[in-house]
């Protein structure tokens, strides 16, 4: 006979389960599976199968259920870089031009922005690699 954690683990992917306080319930009998072996009434939900699989896969792999990997979006370092350059060029050349002063720290500034801006673009490589690799191994799963 199998453990109710097996019965479970068969019944939450059948079209037939019912959530309720007491646990997953059959629809059909308003009661815990009580079935030896295989459950007569099955009928295979493909949609919950599949979102199981991927929750497995995602707790394997480390990821947390529902976590998506962002690559389209612009990390801080290259929005941040990005402002630290403009402000500092347009800091050094308003100031030379409007003033006839030379500042010291607009080129410290265009510095690390170039620095922050160069981390950036790798973090952002190294998340599109991460997420080519993590869809090649779900593929392979998969197939």
């Amino acid at each position: 006979m199998l453990t109710r954690e097996e019965q479970v683990a068969f019944c939450e992917k059948c079209t037939n389960r019912k959530p309720s306080m007491q646990g997953l319930l059959c629809k059909l009998t308003d009661e815990k599976a009580t079935f030896e072996e295989t459950c007569p009434d099955f009928e295979l939900d493909e949609l919950e199968q599949f979102n199981l699989e991927k929750q497995r896969r995602d707790a394997k792999y480390g990821d947390a259920p529902g976590a998506e990997i962002e690559v389209g979006v612009l990390n801080g370092g290259i929005i941040g870089g990005s402002l630290a350059i403009i402000g500092s060029i347009v800091w050094f050349f308003g100031a030379w031009i409007y003033m006839d002063i030379i500042f010291f720290y607009p080129p410290v500034l265009l510095v690390i922005g170039i620095v922050a801006l160069v981390r950036g673009i790798q973090a952002q490589k190294e998340k599109k690699r991460k997420a080519a690799r993590q869809d090649n191994v779900l593929d392979a799963e998969l197939d």
